[in-house]
């Protein structure tokens, strides 16, 4: 084990070969599927049940004249308004409704719940379609007329002067997600291999054979490669069935989705995507080097933790269009940019220039935080003893040259 690179292959290759790895995967991928099957599923259920709909519960219609209007099959009708009591009480029907005319009805519950209420709604809107197509009558204006009026359409000449920022929202979110889970899963497992191989005095070993920036950046750029190839299973999984099924989707989900799958920043979600995997991985693998024990890993890296979680509520503040000082700020500092710079570019509040130098700013500071994490890896990887914190390891690190 003499370079980088062959760290590099090494740390890749273990890791994807790894059950825990794969049997990851395959759920992820699974998931995926199912997701973006769920619309055509849907579309199919709706299509097989039809459009007869059905109340649950019984009726006694006091006004014989509404008898046959409400959705209740024949043997849930009752023909006196004791009856329909009795079947309440004894359970036969969890809700009676007696129907005295269209706006007035009373209504018998065995035991009130959600669903029984739902039903009750249904009931009161029926009869209240039923009152306004009867006074309409009266009044000499069809059904037909009535319902032209209340849909009659207002055009709008939309004319957008900037950018229309709604195509982002989603791919926003998703991102948003997305970076989060993984920056703290893999921070987690960077942090804890470095750890483990200390522990059981591999590390020894291995610092004799390479030099630490070639065990560092190796294992960062090996983990880092081997989440990007699970992410990138995932969504193969989810787009060739989303291919497949997307014909099949209702038509309102198909709307939607043309509006909302804009993929037009990819490229600037993908860039940060990356910068947030190497900023924080080096950083865990720098304080996975601090401990002598694989336990005190979650310990060591509670204030990364800290860090990512309030990166991650700062962006979704920005998700809003919110403009202010704080997210001026955040999209300066590395360790929230990545967060918070995409997100503001999505939604309009930040321009290119903006997003290019928050990007360089990133970019140099990585590399920064590389350098340095690789004195503290070579002084706090031969150490042994009690944790000591990130502070200090920076500054023994850089006194003992």
């Amino acid at each position: 084990m003499t370079g980088m690179g062959t760290v590099f292959r090494f740390e890749y290759t273990q890791q994807v070969r790894k059950k825990p790895f794969v049997i990851t995967t395959v759920l992820l991928a699974i998931a995926a599927v199912i997701a973006a099957l769920c619309p055509a599923l849907f579309a199919s259920s709706l299509e097989s049940s039809g459009d007869t709909q059905t109340v649950t519960g019984g009726v006694y219609y006091a006004d014989a004249s509404l008898a046959g209007t409400l959705p209740f099959k024949d043997d849930h009708v009752y023909s006196s308004e004791g009856a329909l009591r009795d079947a309440v009480t004894d359970g036969t029907e969890s809700v009676g409704f007696v129907v005295s005319d269209p706006t007035h009805i009373t209504t018998y519950y065995n035991n009130y719940t959600a669903g029984v209420a739902k039903d009750s709604s249904l009931v009161r809107s029926m009869l209240q379609q039923i009152y306004v197509t009867s006074r309409l009558a009266a009044s000499g204006v069809s059904p037909e007329e009535y319902e032209a009026l209340l849909s009659t359409p207002v055009e709008e000449n939309r004319q957008i002067l900037g950018r229309d920022t709604t195509t982002q929202y989603a791919m926003a979110i998703v991102y948003l997600v997305l970076v989060y889970m993984v920056v703290l899963f893999y921070g987690q497992t960077v942090a804890a291999a470095v750890a483990r191989e200390k522990d059981s005095k591999t590390m020894e070993l291995l610092i004799t054979s390479t030099r630490p920036s070639n065990l560092i950046l190796g294992k960062v750029a090996g983990l880092t490669c081997a989440a990007l190839t699970q992410l990138a299973v995932v969504l193969a999984a989810l787009l060739a069935t989303f291919a497949g099924a997307r014909p099949h989707y209702p038509q309102a989900v198909q709307d939607m989705l043309a509006t909302v799958l804009d993929t037009s920043m990819l490229g600037v979600y993908l860039i940060n995507f990356v910068l947030a995997l190497m900023l924080y991985m080096v950083l865990y693998a720098a304080l996975g080097s601090l401990v002598s024990r694989v336990e005190d890993v979650s310990t060591a890296t509670a204030p990364v933790i800290a860090l990512v979680v309030i990166a991650y509520f700062l962006a979704f503040y920005a998700t809003n269009g919110t403009t202010s000082a704080l997210l001026d700020v955040g999209s300066w500092i590395p360790f929230f940019s990545v967060f918070v710079m995409p997100i503001r570019f999505s939604v309009g509040t930040a321009s290119w220039a903006l997003v290019l130098g928050s990007t360089a700013v990133t970019l140099a500071f990585t590399v920064a935080l590389a350098w340095m994490s690789v004195r503290i890896y070579r002084w706090g990887t031969l150490r042994y003893g009690s944790r000591v914190g990130l502070v200090t390891a920076v500054r023994k690190a850089f006194a003992k040259e």
